[in-house]
């Protein structure tokens, strides 16, 4: 995620990184980044705005992986760029760009 040219993550984003890092040089660059990075809490109204997400997703045809969502909408909530190479996020922003009206309750 993208804040003013500068990086910031949700805690779901370190688990997934987490998860796949290999090697005590993924590791210390990763525990380094877990120092500077500021961290988007996913607070009440990001778990209901990825809970509309989902549904908005749902009914546009496309089941989307959970991480997918949240991330998704953490980026979102708080208004920051995502910097992604996903096409599930990109069908998100997709439904998110179409029904914005919806999330208002979130704003």
């Amino acid at each position: 995620m993208i804040i003013n040219d500068l990086a910031a993550w949700c805690d779901i984003v370190a688990i997934e990184l987490w998860n796949g890092v290999r090697g005590s040089r993924e590791k210390t660059n990763l525990a380094e980044l877990e120092e500077e990075l500021l961290l988007l809490p996913i607070n009440k109204d990001v778990w209901g705005f990825a809970r509309q997400l989902t549904k908005e997703c749902r009914k546009a045809g496309e089941t989307i992986p959970p991480t997918d969502l949240i991330i998704t909408s953490c980026a979102l909530y708080h208004k920051v760029g995502l910097e992604h190479c996903d096409a599930h996020m990109d069908f998100v922003l997709t439904v998110y760009r179409k029904n914005k009206s919806k999330f208002r309750a979130f704003a």
